[in-house]
């Protein structure tokens, strides 16, 4: 129907000077909205694809040829690479582990198999009531405008503003289930369904110092699937019809005249940073930013000169910067537009580094995998590590009162590249060397003793341990930088959860871990030196 409106529209103005002349016009809403149909189309198609190959996993009359058959229609039936990153790297991560699955097809025992089925069945239900935690900032409206006075719910016949009020004053709070917003991820963004909420939620948003958390319950593209909010209306439908925004769903405009504000428009405050370096160690944050506003630049949150910290020259300037700003747009304007001299030295900016692999994340579909810091040489697949809580054996750094250790492990049969010899002081240990460059990767355990529960079951009675300092990370979903960890006890308390496999590890769940604490927009206590990007100095095989 909304195509159908849309066509007659393109019909009527196809003659008109307007109709080409507008940046916005009615042929390019019908091109955007017909691209987003065909995308959906995809995701529910995918959906049911899915169901199938559910069915036949646990159908005990199928055939392994059908099962086969099912994995690898599931694996194709996606064609647009965003919707595809998505199904890989966000939610139940299906695409990835079919793609797993698909490696270890001869290997039953691996658990991939196991997480797979648990992501089949989830995929097509509906989501948790709990909902899930998600950064205000990181929501998107899917309309392009929106009403001012709520219709049903519990804030019926009041307006946004009130709303907003009662955030402000700690009489409604963000835990509330009134404000549960209902979601769809689609093309790598949480896309709202209740506009009206989402507005609030950003305005408050808007109105505070430092970043706030809400409560997004994030329904999956699946046909028949229909919200349990009261209104029983399909969840592709609603998604579909709601769908009309032209700025990638970060600002919403007010249909009420009545507001007193001197903009109808509301807008997603995102933080994106840019990276200044080569800056004269005596020039101020207020010198800089007034650099930067004089090229033309707006929308500046905030200018942070990095200085040092301890030591006699405490305080100093270290003549780089980070530079945050509200819009994306506006950050990427300055990173390539540059900026010219500022007292005779010439400034280097870029996207910084977390940033910029954010916005160049690769679709995924790669499992990612450990590799030697000295010649880049891929030690492991990610989905054959595990990163562990274990107990730390005696030798240098060992306390009893605090003989918790963390383990980036493998099963021995799954370390690539290695070289495996006795250990000079311990007769249990091997020591594992680096084939081409005798690098010290790790050593060789007796399972039982560093790892509690039943973890010899899983990786047997021998399990390689990797040292953090000699091997990078490389993400599933990030080929250009590599992931750099201190200790992996940091590594282990950033992401939280407890014990977890290494594929399950993404950019996007470490970007906000890696944003530099320079800047008071984000939170992070991260110095650049536990968790860092660094890039990919030589050409390695990729995974």
């Amino acid at each position: 129907l909304k195509l159908r409106q849309l066509e007659q529209i393109v019909v009527l103005e196809g003659s008109t000077p307007c109709a080409e002349s507008s940046p916005w016009n009615s042929m390019s809403k019908y091109r955007e909205y017909k691209k987003l149909e065909q995308c959906v189309q995809g995701l529910t198609e995918y959906g049911a694809a899915l169901s199938t190959f559910l069915d036949s996993l646990t159908s005990k009359s199928s055939s392994w040829h059908r099962v086969w058959d099912n994995l690898q229609a599931c694996k194709n039936a996606l064609s647009c690479s965003l919707c595809r990153r998505d199904e890989t790297t966000h939610g139940h991560r299906t695409l990835s582990l079919i793609c797993e699955a698909e490696q270890k097809w001869d290997d039953w025992s691996h658990p991939c198999h196991k997480e797979l089925l648990k992501a089949l069945e989830a995929r097509g239900c509906a989501p948790h009531l709990d909902g899930c935690s998600c950064n205000i900032s990181d929501l998107r409206f899917t309309q392009e405008s929106h009403g001012e006075v709520f219709r049903h719910g519990a804030h019926a016949g009041h307006d946004i503003d009130f709303l907003v009020a009662e955030l402000q004053a700690g009489r409604i709070l963000l835990s509330d289930t009134s404000m549960v917003i209902h979601a769809v991820r689609f093309h790598g963004s949480v896309r709202a369904l209740n506009n009206r909420h989402s507005v609030a939620l950003v305005r408050y948003q808007n109105e505070q110092s430092g970043p706030l958390s809400c409560t997004v319950r994030i329904w999956p593209l699946v046909h028949r699937m229909k919200l349990d909010d009261g209104s029983r209306q399909r969840v592709v439908d609603k998604f579909l019809y709601a769908s009309d925004s032209h700025t990638g769903g970060r600002s919403i405009r007010g249909r009420s005249p009545s507001r007193e504000r001197s903009s109808s428009s509301t807008r997603v405050r995102e933080v994106v940073a840019v990276h200044i370096s080569n800056i004269d160690f005596e020039v101020t944050d207020e010198e800089l930013r007034s650099h930067i506003l004089g090229r033309g630049h707006q929308n500046i949150a905030e200018v942070c000169i990095k200085r040092r910290t301890t030591g006699k020259n405490a305080g100093r300037s270290q003549g780089n910067a980070l530079v945050t700003f509200h819009c994306a747009e506006d950050a990427q304007r300055l990173a390539s537009d540059g900026l010219p001299p500022l007292r005779g030295r010439d400034l280097a900016v870029q996207l910084d580094t977390v940033t910029r692999a954010v916005c160049d994340t690769a679709s995924g579909e790669s499992t990612g995998g450990l590799r030697c810091k000295g010649c880049m040489t891929v030690c492991c697949q990610l989905m054959d590590l595990y990163l562990v809580e274990g107990v730390r054996l005696p030798g240098p750094g060992y306390a009893p009162q605090t003989n918790t250790a963390y383990y980036c492990t493998c099963s021995v049969k799954d370390a690539r590249g290695c070289l495996f010899e006795e250990h000079p002081q311990h007769k249990n240990f091997m020591v594992a060397t680096c084939e081409q460059c005798r690098a010290d990767l790790g050593n060789v355990q007796v399972t039982s003793i560093c790892l509690e529960g039943d973890w010899s079951t899983l990786l047997g009675e021998m399990a390689m341990c990797f040292k953090c300092q000699n091997v990078y990370l490389e993400l599933p979903d990030c080929h250009e930088e590599f992931l750099d960890v201190k200790k992996w006890s940091l590594l282990y308390s950033a992401l939280g959860g407890g014990d977890f496999r290494m594929s399950t590890v993404t950019m996007q769940t470490v970007a906000p871990k890696l944003r530099s604490a320079l800047s008071s927009n984000v939170v992070s206590d991260n110095s650049n030196r536990n968790m860092r990007l660094v890039p990919r100095s030589r050409p390695g095989e990729r995974l």
